[in-house]
């Protein structure tokens, strides 16, 4: 362990150089550690973020290493590095750790709308607001409210932006005998739109119209014309 941990010492050193210290030696007796409280384990996840992906953002911003100690019911976040970065990544850890949790009711075709496509937009609320977006489940299946996490700044603009997005979807007619053709054989047609005008599309079969879903109003003008000529 001593072993291993003395070669990470001397590989955050060379990137320290490389990275932020303009080639100046950075030797392991320059480094600081610093260990952070973590009252509530939970929001955990948000920091080390999906597949590691906030602890990668933190050693590549700030020049840290980043571990967690567990001791008892003690946990703990232990960042090692320059003065310099660990406060830098201490704050932006910080902001993380005094940020609040609210849901947000939503419409079933929103749901739809935000997983669509392995959820890209999904994540890209969350990372536009630096907040985690996340579908609430109820019973093991996917219900109508998110759950977002991060600074409650954050967090109201993110549930007044998705809300926005939810609001403002188009929406296009069509006779119910006309659904069948319009769709094509196993949502052929409806498939090809989406990903020509990457759009959602859902099918409100009880109030007839066909619902395009995008964050700009080109693509669902765009595709609510072509859904028009379709149905004509």
């Amino acid at each position: 362990n001593e072993i291993r941990s003395a070669i990470r010492q001397f590989e955050l050193c060379a990137r320290i150089e490389a990275l932020h210290n303009n080639g100046t030696l950075v030797a392991p007796g320059d480094l600081k550690i610093k260990l952070i409280e973590v009252p509530d384990t939970s929001v955990l996840g948000q920091i080390i973020g999906r597949r590691g992906a906030g602890v990668e953002r933190l050693r590549a911003k700030h020049c840290i290493e980043f571990d967690t100690v567990e001791e008892g019911d003690t946990t703990q976040i232990k960042l090692t590095g320059l003065p310099d970065g660990i406060e830098a990544a201490t704050v932006a850890i910080q902001g993380i750790l005094n940020s609040v949790s609210k849901e947000l009711e939503v419409s079933t075709e929103l749901i739809g709308a935000l997983l669509h496509n392995k959820a890209n937009r999904l994540q890209r609320f969350g990372e536009k607001h630096f907040c985690t977006v996340e579908p609430k489940r109820e019973n093991g299946h996917i219900g109508t409210s998110l759950s977002i996490r991060g600074l409650e700044e954050h967090v109201d603009a993110c549930m007044k932006d998705i809300l926005s997005f939810q609001n403002s979807a188009y929406e296009v007619s069509v006779a119910d005998e006309l659904i069948p053709q319009v769709v094509g054989a196993k949502a052929k047609v409806l498939t090809e739109l989406q990903e020509e005008y990457s759009v959602y599309i859902n099918i409100d079969r009880k109030n007839l119209v066909f619902r395009i879903f995008h964050e700009d109003a080109e693509p669902k003008q765009a595709c609510a014309d072509t859904l028009k000529k379709l149905i004509s």
